[in-house]
């Protein structure tokens, strides 16, 4: 009995993904034009830790509005599915958000986390989440949605 099957049919989890790293590129320049400085964003090489942040930040900047951050989050979930994943827990930051959307990180975090089920819902998949600390700040630890 061969038991081989290819890697895209095979069950995986995929931890500690940035959230903003997993942004879909058609999403991307959807959020630029929309971008009240319209500045160009052109992906830039990463070579190291310095470069990967300076990417993520760029990224993060064009989430402006609560529903770019809830299609972001429900895009990065149909995604994962959509790559063979039963279970995904994505670093999110809160706080990135939090004062931009004029919310409380909580909200945020509810915000992100409603998102997160539904799209886990309609996909058949599990989700948690890794809340980044950000820097000189208290906050940090690990949510489960509800099930």
């Amino acid at each position: 009995m061969n038991r081989e099957r290819p890697l895209s049919q095979l069950p995986k989890a995929h931890l500690h993904v940035h959230l903003e790293g997993a942004v879909r590129r058609r999403t991307i320049r959807q959020l630029i034009s929309r971008s009240k400085s319209r500045a160009a964003y052109q992906q830039a090489s990463v070579h190291n830790l310095k470069d990967l942040i300076r990417e993520f930040s760029r990224i993060t900047d064009l989430i402006q509005k609560p529903a770019d951050l809830t299609r972001v989050a429900s895009e990065f979930i149909q995604d994962e599915a959509a790559q063979g994943i039963v279970y995904t827990e994505p670093m999110v930051g809160p706080r990135l958000y939090a004062r931009r959307f004029g919310y409380s990180s909580d909200r945020v975090m509810r915000l992100l986390l409603d998102a997160m089920q539904d799209a886990a819902a309609k996909a058949g998949i599990e989700v948690g989440v890794m809340i980044g600390k950000p820097e000189r700040s208290s906050e940090s630890g690990k949510h489960r949605p509800r099930r």
